[in-house]
């Protein structure tokens, strides 16, 4: 019973330092876009932003939700916002679910990795079930309560917002994300890897719900999410099960559960939660029946580490190597997020206190406080922006998307060959497979991520000269000429082609300075 119990609370330590580590940027992204709501847009903009309609809202909801990156934990400030304002209940948890799941960056990736169509669907059926379990759950007839408090023009909206960031940092919201954390961690801590890796095959009807049993109550970021998807493809694994992993795993916590009850009351949570359910596993019945899956079946595969605990029952001494292992991950730039997290809960606590000063709630930096000066009415702030200034804004954010939409869609050289190499070694083992779409799948990653070297090289200032051209072309040629034997199922030639594809490889790592 011992090493059971010490694997246990081993693992339970190892999840709570990589959940706080993956968690701490989004929340702070998801505290800073509350204050920029209260104290920059406010809400009456808000209401009209997210709209009015039965139909139109949700929509709205899900198109706002993916273009902000925040995980299921990140989120919960923004709610917290959204509902103050007054934004109709079926935007709301509309948005609850949609903004973790998918961001401009996380969907560039999963493009990047995982191609057009396998992607296309993931993301509609995604986009279906947040929108429909929003309009299906969140009419309701009860007028939403208004917080109508706006803050002064000028410097006082900055300080009202400053205000409102640390406030946040220290109030309530820390009680849902903390039921999100001990939750999550408890459930990772408990669950074998093998139970998942060796239950979630393609073909397997259970395997959507096995994945489902602990991808709702755990916690998965979108970054690790969108890494694990094509993991999945590679170990043939349930289509259904990927599109469970995004839904239930990406877009919900047990913490989204204790703030829409303490929100909205018992009863809702209980329909959202169904409502997510069933239309969740009623999507991935229709993913599972159109999409036909690649790779090999692998129990030994590893890629659910990011939902459950790497310490088994007979090695729990591994928590120190594996703490170590974070750390080596995210570095001590990693450690900035929760660092930065934590100060600002210690100085929410302290304004909350009075010790940062007298001025210590956002309603003494808004109208009807004393310090509004005379001849400013709320007509200033909900004034529209000037034009220029909304181009500007939208200009810049395109600009800043596309930059880095470029570098993500575009690895590097060293990501590149680092990919290939994983890419080359599967292809190989997999040559004599009785189905060659398993081989081809691999090829057709090799030659995706070989046509993306010159223009990561570029973007990253290291033009490749002539030769590295040259040589990425002969790659790709060499690649394109495995996939016609490979499909031809002429593994003689197959293997003789691969030699040659080999030494090709090799030349061109070392035409773009590559070494491992």
């Amino acid at each position: 019973m011992i090493d059971p119990l010490a694997a246990f609370f081993g693992g339970l330590l190892v999840r709570a330092a990589r959940v706080v580590v993956e968690a701490s940027p989004y929340l702070l992204l998801g505290l800073a876009t509350s204050a920029i709501l209260r104290s920059m847009v406010g809400p009456a903009r808000l209401r009209r932003v997210f709209g009015e309609g039965r139909w139109t809202g949700p929509v709205r909801a899900w198109a706002a939700a993916t273009l902000l990156p925040v995980c299921s934990l990140g989120v919960l400030p923004v709610l917290r916002e959204l509902r103050r304002s007054g934004v109709r209940r079926d935007a709301v948890l509309t948005f609850a679910l949609a903004a973790p799941m998918f961001n401009p960056l996380t969907l560039l990736t999963g493009f990047s990795y995982l191609g057009p169509g396998v992607m296309a669907r993931l993301t509609a059926a995604s986009a279906m079930v947040s929108v429909v379990v929003g309009m299906a759950v969140g009419r309701s007839r009860e007028a939403e309560t208004v917080d109508g408090s706006t803050p002064l023009p000028g410097r006082d909206r900055q300080a009202a917002g400053a205000v409102h960031f640390l406030r946040e940092a220290s109030g309530p919201v820390w009680f849902d994300v903390g039921v999100g954390l001990i939750v999550a961690c408890i459930v990772s801590a408990a669950v074998s890897p093998t139970w998942l890796a060796e239950g979630t095959n393609a073909g397997d009807p259970m395997a959507p719900a096995r994945l489902a049993a602990i991808a709702a109550p755990a916690y998965v970021s979108p970054e690790a999410g969108v890494v694990m998807l094509p993991e999945m493809v590679k170990f043939r694994q349930s289509a259904g099960a990927m599109l469970v992993l995004v839904v239930l795993g990406i877009g919900v916590t047990a913490g989204h559960l204790t703030w829409i009850g303490g929100a909205y009351g018992r009863a809702v949570v209980v329909r959202w939660l169904t409502a997510t359910v069933v239309a969740t596993f009623l999507a991935a019945w229709a993913i599972e029946s159109l999409d036909t899956p690649v790779g090999s079946i692998n129990p030994d595969n590893d890629h659910y580490d990011a939902l459950v605990s790497p310490i088994s029952h007979d090695h729990p001494s591994l928590v120190g190597s594996e703490l170590g292992r974070i750390w080596e991950r995210t570095g001590s730039g990693g450690l900035a997020a929760p660092v930065a997290l934590a100060l600002s809960l210690a100085a929410g606590v302290a304004l909350r206190a009075g010790r940062l000063g007298p001025r210590s709630t956002f309603e003494d930096w808004s109208e009807g406080s004393d310090r509004q000066t005379e001849g400013v009415s709320a007509a200033i702030y909900e004034r529209p922006l000037p034009r220029w200034l909304v181009w500007a804004i939208g200009a810049s954010a395109g600009i800043t998307l596309f930059v880095v939409g470029g570098f993500m869609f575009f690895p590097s050289p060293d990501e590149a060959f680092r990919d290939m190499s994983v890419i080359r070694a599967d292809y190989f083992g997999e040559i004599d497979a009785a189905d060659v779409e398993v081989p081809i799948h691999h090829l057709d990653l090799w030659e995706r991520q070989a046509s993306r070297l010159p223009i990561g090289a570029a973007i990253r200032f290291r033009r490749p000269d002539a030769e590295a051209q040259r040589l990425t072309q002969a790659l790709l040629e060499a690649v394109r000429g495995l996939r016609e034997a490979t499909r031809l199922g002429d593994r003689s030639r197959a293997r003789t082609l691969f030699r040659e594809a080999q030494t090709t490889y090799d030349g061109c790592r070392q035409a773009y300075d590559v070494r491992f």
